[in-house]
C-alpha cells in the first residue's frame, strides 16, 4: 500500500485499537506523530519511501541485504521493537514525566501492527514468520479479495474508506470505546459500570421526568450501583433510582471529564465543633461521628451518627438545662472559693503591715539600747524588745493556703470548660466541592 494508505489506516486501526484503554490518538500531538511514524517505519526497508529516504543509511542496508518486505515486516523485527519501546518508557520516559501507564508502547505497537496487517491485505502479502518461514501470509486466502499494491483505483478506494471510517470514529476516538458503549444504552446500569473503571469524574448530561416535569441538563457522578445514581450539581445533590416509579424516560450519556476523583478519608480524634464543620463543608460521601456530649443534626438530638452522600451537613451544640444548672453549680462553688481566697489575702496584708510596725519598733529600741547608760532604762528596753520579738515569731502569714485556693480555682473552672467545650471522633470520606467549581464546563442550571 501506498505511504499514505498506511498514515490514514494506521491511525485509525490504532485510534480504534486504543480506544479501548481510552487513549485518545489526537489528544497529543505527540501520540498522532508516535502512531504515524510507527505505521511507515516497517517500509524503512524500502530506499525510495518516505521513511527510508530520512533513514537512508539503514533503508540502504536492509534492502540489500534482505530485501523488501522481509525482515522488518516480519514478528523477529515487530516483538524486539515494541519491547525496546516498553523498556524505554517504563524506565525513562515515565520517571521523567511523573506520568502512569505505557500509552506510547501501545500507540506503537498498534502503529505498526497496522502497517503489517495492511501489507497481508495485498495481493503479495508478507512473511510474517521471517526468516524461519519465508511463506507469505496473506489475509483473505482468495487473492481476489486482497488489494494490488500501487493500483490506483484500490488505493484510492482503500483511502476513502479509511478517511470515512476516521471522520466517523472520531466520537470513539474522544471518549473511548466502554464510554462510547455505555452512552449508547444510557441508563443507570451502563452508568455504575462507567463509574467503576473511571479514574476521572464523569460528567453526565441527564434527561430524564420526574412526575410532570422534564429535567435535563448536565451533573457530575459522586456514585453509582446498577440502582441508584448520585449526581453533584452546582451547590446540589440529587439521585435517580431504578425503583423510583415517580422518574421515567432516563436518558445518561455520559463523558470523561478533566476532573480526578480523588476523595479525601479523615480519621480525627478530640476535634472541636467548628473544625468538624469546617471539614464537613465539602461533599461527604461517607461519615461516622461521635461525640463526648449530645448534639443536634437534621432536627435530631444523639451522640453518635452515619451520613452517607451529604452535602456540606452542619453539626450544632445542644444546650440544654442539666448543663446549665451544673455551670451554675461550678460558679458557685468558685464564687466560695474566691471569697476565702479574698479574706486570706487580706489578712496576709493586716500581717504584713503589723510585721513593718514591728520591726521598725524593734530597730528603735535596739538604738535606744545602745545609747542608753541608766540600767533600769536598758531592763525596761530589753523586755519590749522581747515581747515586740515574740509577736513577730506569732505573726502566720497565710500564703500557702491562697495558693491553694489558687488551684482549686483554676480546677474548677477547667472542669466547667470541659463540660460546655464538645470533641468529636470518628472518619469522613469527602470530596472537595472546589474542584468542582474550578470546572468552567460545568451546566449552571439549578436542579429543582
Amino acid at each position: 500500500m501506498t505511504t499514505a494508505n498506511h498514515i490514514v489506516g494506521g491511525i485509525t486501526i490504532a485510534g480504534i485499537s486504543l480506544s479501548f484503554w481510552d487513549i485518545n490518538i489526537f489528544s497529543d500531538s505527540t501520540y498522532l506523530a508516535v502512531g504515524i511514524f510507527a505505521s511507515i517505519l516497517p517500509d524503512i526497508d524500502h530506499q525510495k519511501s518516505i521513511i527510508g529516504k530520512i533513514f537512508f543509511p539503514i533503508s540502504k542496508y536492509l534492502d540489500r541485504n534482505f530485501g523488501h518486505r522481509t525482515i522488518t515486516h516480519s514478528l523477529t523485527t515487530f516483538i524486539p521493537l515494541i519491547l525496546l519501546i516498553l523498556f524505554i518508557e517504563l524506565n525513562f520516559i515515565n520517571p521523567l514525566t511523573g506520568s502512569n501507564g505505557n500509552p506510547y508502547f501501545l500507540i506503537f505497537t498498534f502503529g505498526y501492527l497496522s502497517h503489517l496487517i495492511l501489507d497481508m491485505l495485498t495481493v503479495q502479502g508478507i512473511p510474517l514468520f521471517y526468516p524461519f518461514m519465508k511463506n507469505p501470509c496473506v489475509i483473505p486466502a482468495n487473492p481476489s479479495l486482497r488489494f494490488k499494491s500501487g493500483n490506483l483505483k484500490t488505493e484510492a478506494m482503500a483511502l476513502f474508506v479509511f478517511t470515512m471510517i476516521l471522520i466517523s470514529a472520531y466520537d470513539l476516538f474522544a471518549n473511548g470505546f466502554w464510554t462510547t458503549y455505555n452512552r449508547s444504552f444510557g441508563t443507570i446500569k451502563h452508568i455504575s459500570r462507567e463509574f467503576g473503571r473511571q479514574n476521572n469524574i464523569l460528567k453526565v448530561e441527564y434527561d430524564f421526568w420526574k412526575y410532570d416535569h422534564h429535567l435535563k441538563g448536565e451533573a457530575f457522578v459522586i456514585n453509582s450501583d446498577e440502582f441508584t445514581t448520585t449526581f453533584y450539581k452546582k451547590d446540589s445533590l440529587f439521585m435517580i433510582n431504578n425503583n423510583d416509579n415517580s422518574v421515567r424516560n432516563v436518558t445518561l450519556l455520559p463523558t470523561t471529564s478533566d476532573i480526578v476523583f480523588s476523595p479525601k478519608q479523615l480519621k480525627f480524634n478530640f476535634i472541636s465543633m467548628d473544625s468538624l464543620n469546617s471539614i464537613l463543608s465539602n461533599i461527604v460521601l461517607n461519615a461516622e461521628i461521635h461525640s463526648n456530649d449530645k448534639f443536634l443534626f437534621n432536627g435530631k438530638i444523639s451522640d453518635k451518627i452515619s451520613m452517607i452522600f451529604q452535602l456540606k451537613p452542619f453539626i450544632n451544640q445542644l444546650q440544654n438545662d442539666t448543663l446549665n444548672k451544673e455551670n451554675l453549680k461550678i460558679d458557685s462553688e468558685i464564687n466560695k472559693v474566691e471569697e476565702k481566697l479574698l479574706i486570706a489575702r487580706r489578712l496576709n496584708a493586716d500581717q504584713k503591715q503589723e510585721k513593718r510596725q514591728l520591726l521598725s519598733k524593734i530597730t528603735y529600741f535596739k538604738d535606744e539600747l545602745k545609747k542608753e547608760l541608766n540600767i533600769y532604762n536598758k531592763n525596761n528596753y530589753e523586755k519590749k524588745l522581747i515581747v515586740l520579738n515574740q509577736k513577730l515569731d506569732n505573726l502566720i502569714f497565710k500564703k500557702e493556703e491562697t495558693e491553694i485556693y489558687f488551684k482549686q480555682i483554676d480546677l474548677l473552672k477547667m472542669q466547667k470548660n470541659k463540660k460546655n467545650n464538645q470533641y468529636f471522633s470518628g472518619t469522613i470520606l469527602y470530596l472537595e466541592e472546589d474542584i468542582f467549581n474550578q470546572n468552567k464546563t460545568a451546566n449552571s442550571i439549578a436542579f429543582h
